[in-house]
């Protein structure tokens, strides 16, 4: 497997479709945050690690 260059910086965003209201919803995603209420910190953790 390749290594990563130092001080790469990974930036990306979160979606919630609505599938009923054929939409992205806000409050969705909202939601589903505030039900797996996780720090970055823990979920960057929880990324494989390339060494």
């Amino acid at each position: 497997m390749e290594q990563l260059p130092a001080g790469l910086v990974l930036d990306g965003e979160l979606l919630a479709w609505d599938p009923e209201a054929g939409r992205l919803s806000f409050e969705g995603l909202q939601r589903r945050a505030a039900a797996r209420s996780r720090s970055a910190a823990t979920l960057a953790a929880r990324l494989p690690a390339y060494y």
